[in-house]
């Protein structure tokens, strides 16, 4: 209860984005998101305090995602690959 750990989750599903564990050595005493502008290089920033006079900026990495270079080139792979062993089957 007392971990000083931080955690950060979606509203609607309740899902955990990110977790902390033992951020600070005694409990978080207040939490503030930054301003979109400051953390553009993420989905979120935050700040934490604590008791401890420790004040940490904790970001909340964006999604990483699949270029669409990338998934194209797998998919006329994969189209390659059924061609061929349908061809070699004789289907």
């Amino acid at each position: 209860m007392f971990s000083g750990s931080v955690e950060v989750y979606i509203a609607f599903s309740l899902q955990r984005v990110l977790q902390v564990r033992s951020a600070h050595g005694m409990f978080v005493t207040g939490l503030e998101f930054l301003p979109t502008q400051l953390a553009s290089r993420s989905d979120a920033a935050l700040l934490s305090i604590s008791v401890d006079n420790c004040l940490y900026v904790h970001s909340v990495p964006s999604p990483s995602t699949v270029p669409a270079w990338v998934a194209i080139i797998l998919i006329v792979f994969v189209l390659f690959c059924t061609f061929t062993l349908c061809s070699y089957l004789g289907i």
